[in-house]
Parts: C-alpha cells; sequence; structure tokens
C-alpha cells in the first residue's frame, strides 16, 4: 500500500476532523487508529455493535456526526459498568458488615446467640 493511499479512502471531513481531535489531545493520529484496530480485533469486532442505532445520513456521509451520536452509548456504558462495580463493592461491604454483626453476637451472648434462645 502507498503511502497516502489509505487515508484516500476516508471521507475528507471526517479524516480532517479526526486529525485534528488527535491534535488537540497532543496524539499521533496513526497511534490512535492503531489503538482503534487494536480495540476491534479485541473486541471481534463488537465495538461496533452501537454503530447500528445511528441514523442512516450520519453514517452515509461519514461525517462527525456518526461519532458524537455514539459517544452518549459509550457513557451510559461506562455508567453501567460503574454502577455495577460498585454494587459489587457494596454486596461485599453488606456482608462483611453481616458477618461482623453475627461474631459480636457470639461474644456478647446476644441475638441469635442469646442463651434464652438456646433454652
Amino acid at each position: 500500500m502507498r503511502a497516502g493511499q489509505f487515508s484516500a479512502n476516508f471521507h475528507p471531513d471526517l479524516l480532517d476532523a479526526f486529525r485534528s481531535r488527535c491534535k488537540q489531545k497532543g496524539e499521533k493520529y496513526t497511534k490512535v487508529l492503531e489503538q482503534l484496530a487494536t480495540l476491534y480485533l479485541q473486541s471481534e469486532g463488537s465495538i461496533l455493535i452501537n454503530q447500528a442505532v445511528l441514523e442512516p445520513e450520519a453514517k452515509s456521509h461519514g461525517t462527525t456526526e456518526s461519532i458524537k451520536a455514539q459517544n452518549p452509548l459509550l457513557e451510559l456504558e461506562k455508567k453501567i459498568k460503574k454502577l455495577e462495580e460498585q454494587g459489587e463493592k457494596t454486596d461485599y461491604a453488606i456482608g462483611d458488615a453481616f458477618d461482623r454483626i453475627m461474631d459480636c453476637e457470639r461474644v456478647l451472648g446476644i441475638g441469635k446467640y442469646s442463651k434464652a434462645m438456646q433454652a
């Protein structure tokens, strides 16, 4: 593949917007493309599943609108994952607190471990 041949297949507005964003962030656009390709391969292409919910017009023109349309979905996915992780931490904390309460009741002989309950 000749130099520049790859970029010739991009919609010019999309490529310019992509390069500008990478430049704003101080990143080389080729490195970002490499990372995107890696993510695509690791996800076996599922990274593009959100593409189906985009408006056909945004996809056909190749504008940055399609990228903007994906951002809310990506943000929702991140928030859901964070909530799930917090839920796991909460479950662990509640279980730990319950175990500690049971230990206290056992040592003090109250609650489940009271002598009145055992008689």
